[in-house]
């Protein structure tokens, strides 16, 4: 399908900054009348951000990786000490969540996605196929999709039930000792969406309708702002980034 003018909005959006009251602010931080309160414009970033953001975002992750493979470390130390007092409940949940984090990477590389069929298969001639022909065609591959889709469902949920069987055998100290084994995952995927969403917001705030003027010099200064502001603009921004999804910059 191609661009339509009306998806160049998607690719844009407007917040006005408030503080903790729900009030506008302004360049200081300041409540203001409604309507002059610091405006932050934002746009999808182009490829070359979206890349750099999940390099990034990989690197820190591979980083809190390595710190909680060291059990002396104060981050083993921190991570952990929750869990040895965790119910059996809250440590399920933590191994699940750790379990489950590649499910879908796995169903899709154990999961065979059947030859899509060609035009040959149900046009009398190919070079001129019919438009009901065609038809026919784009049904067929649709149906392909869906099924696959479903297999894959399926397979997520069929493993995640082996997985609630499997940790429903064990005792309250036997799932704290699993769930501090699997506290690096969690965490470690944690820091990789933090660390995607602070890169991929970042780099796509503006002081102006026309998005010259970068609203943050470097991702620091972006880490840096209040949490209260961090929030609405990732927020934000997530919302931009799923409303354009069939928008490509």
């Amino acid at each position: 399908m191609g661009l339509k003018i009306a998806d160049l909005l998607k690719w844009r959006d407007v917040v006005t900054l408030k503080n903790e009251q729900g009030e506008e602010i302004d360049e200081t931080g300041q409540p203001t009348e409604e309507g002059k309160g610091v405006k932050v414009y934002l746009r999808v970033i182009g490829d070359f951000d979206l890349s750099e953001s999940y390099r990034l975002a990989r690197l820190a992750s591979a980083e809190k990786r390595r710190n909680l493979e060291d059990k002396t470390s104060t981050d083993w130390q921190e991570a952990t000490r929750p869990i040895k007092e965790a119910t059996a409940e809250q440590a399920t949940v933590l191994i699940k969540q750790a379990r489950s984090s590649n499910l879908e990477a796995e169903a899709r590389a154990n999961v065979p996605r059947p030859d899509l069929p060609d035009i040959e298969e149900f046009a009398v001639d190919p070079d001129a196929a019919s438009l009901a022909e065609q038809e026919k065609l784009e049904a067929a591959i649709e149906k392909i999709d869906e099924d696959y889709e479903k297999a894959v469902s399926d397979y997520i949920e069929t493993r995640t039930t082996i997985i609630e069987a499997e940790l429903a055998t064990h005792s309250l100290e036997e799932l704290r000792d699993l769930a501090m084994d699997e506290i690096g995952t969690v965490l470690a995927l944690g820091e990789f969406y933090a660390e995607l969403f602070d890169q991929k917001t970042a780099r796509a705030c503006y002081l102006d309708k026309t998005c010259k003027e970068k609203a943050f010099d470097t991702v620091d200064e972006f880490k840096s702002t209040a949490s209260i502001i961090k929030g609405q603009l990732i927020d934000a921004y997530i919302k931009l980034e799923q409303g354009s999804s069939d928008v490509k910059n």
